[in-house]
């Protein structure tokens, strides 16, 4: 909670991604805000005073910034600008998609994200279907995920007030 209400307080649209994963679409910001980099400094700055060690991956796509984030080193930011050619070398497993289709990945030859982004688009949706057409796009660099904003965490108070003071215990 406390985490979350640190990203808030320093940044708009504020997504979470799984525990302990945030994003934020800072789109359209940079002249209120400051170049990414530079606010994601601030907020990893913000982190550690609150005991979060973080770090941030800014890129085209969210799936490019969670990927990015999660190779860089706790308390650093890390910025790419050609997604696809960021994910190219990596291997498979960092694609959302489940280890039976990972598997047949590799039994067709592939071995790295960049094999897979190099096939056709047509014949990766005839052969797997829409979901792991949706992870192509991701390896091509190509789908931009919108970030969906969570609501800043409340403060809940209750109060119990009476009309009249009460005179007895009875």
């Amino acid at each position: 909670g406390r985490l979350l209400a640190t990203l808030h307080a320093a940044l708009p649209r504020v997504g979470v991604l799984d525990p302990g994963e945030f994003a934020c679409d800072l789109a359209g910001t940079e002249e209120l805000l400051g170049a990414p980099a530079r606010v994601a400094r601030k907020v990893l700055a913000r982190c550690a005073r609150v005991g979060a060690q973080a770090s941030a991956g800014i890129a085209p796509t969210p799936f490019v910034a969670r990927v990015v984030a999660a190779r860089t080193p706790p308390g650093e930011v890390r910025s790419v600008d050609d997604g696809r050619a960021f994910l190219a070398p990596l291997p498979l497993d960092v694609l959302p998609v489940d280890a039976k289709v990972q598997e047949e990945l590799r039994l067709l030859g592939l071995r790295t994200v960049g094999e897979f982004a190099d096939l056709p688009r047509g014949s990766v949706f005839d052969r797997f279907g829409s979901a792991v057409a949706r992870a192509h796009a991701l390896a091509r660099g190509e789908y931009g995920d919108m970030v969906r904003a969570s609501d800043p965490p409340r403060r809940l108070r209750a109060r119990r007030s009476w009309d009249d003071a009460i005179g007895s215990r009875e």
